[in-house]
């Protein structure tokens, strides 16, 4: 009986450490976000505990601090490439496997080329959602869905914006 009461001693004293190492980072990550000096000063005198993870702090610096998009993806290529990212993929349930879809029928009606479309996927109903994007020359107001049990496409709407829904766009966002 003693004995499962120090381990649930050592248990809470433990959690109670994480906690407060946890909401210690997060404060000093506030700091730094404010470009507090004392975010710099405790980090000099940290006493050997790893404030924030220095991939994370770069990559805060690049994309928060400096917008750069460019170096962001160079800094999350090189982590890739050195296999920061293998343990979660090994460990993710859910494997992406891409494979070539074509349209049973040759004379069906389906979207043309685009650029800039948005689409969107409802899986319980075996459903992709198509809406708008840029031919080339002008932004599209087309809606489509494809049915993937019969991979056939099917046009919902010609003009969403003359049945009531938005008018013509590219670049835009589904949710």
């Amino acid at each position: 009986m003693i004995w499962l009461f120090c381990g649930w001693q050592a248990a809470r004293h433990e959690y109670l450490q994480l906690r407060e190492e946890q909401a210690f980072k997060l404060c000093l990550k506030h700091l730094r976000q404010c470009n507090y000096d004392a975010f710099a000063a405790l980090q000099k005198h940290k006493g050997g505990l790893q404030l924030e993870d220095e991939l994370l702090a770069q990559l805060h610096n690049l994309l928060v601090l400096q917008g750069d998009d460019k170096a962001t993806e160079r800094v999350l290529r090189r982590a890739g490439e050195d296999g920061l990212f293998e343990e979660y993929v090994l460990n993710s349930s859910y494997k992406p496997v891409w494979s070539r879809v074509v349209p049973e029928q040759t004379d069906c009606q389906r979207p043309g080329m685009r650029g800039g479309h948005q689409m969107c996927i409802d899986p319980e109903e075996g459903k992709i959602y198509l809406i708008g994007g840029w031919d080339g020359e002008k932004d599209l107001s087309d809606f489509w869905v494809f049915e993937i049990a019969t991979s056939s496409w099917r046009l919902l709407s010609e003009d969403t914006a003359q049945d009531g829904g938005p008018g013509p766009r590219s670049c835009h966002k589904v949710r």
